[in-house]
């Protein structure tokens, strides 16, 4: 049975004078696949990049879908 866990997308300052727009999982669970953050964060610049200005989050941007201490099914757009 596969689970869900929502994404969290935030524009900030990326240490260098530019900005990046990165991801989070709302929750950190233990059954979570291991690792998650590259794939994660490919699909948040294909899916936000350029559309959020420095300091703005989008606190349910989107959705992971994966199987308990398996795999990523897919990440889906919420907003």
């Amino acid at each position: 049975m596969t689970r869900t866990v929502n994404i969290e997308v935030t524009c900030d300052s990326d240490g260098d004078g530019g900005i990046e727009t990165f991801g989070v999982a709302s929750e950190h669970r233990p059954d979570l696949p291991k690792p998650f953050d590259a794939q994660l964060q490919v699909w948040v610049l294909e899916s936000f990049e350029g559309e959020l200005d420095k300091g703005e989050t989008i606190s349910e941007a989107g959705e992971m879908e994966y199987e308990p201490n398996g795999e990523i099914i897919e990440f889906r757009r919420k907003t």
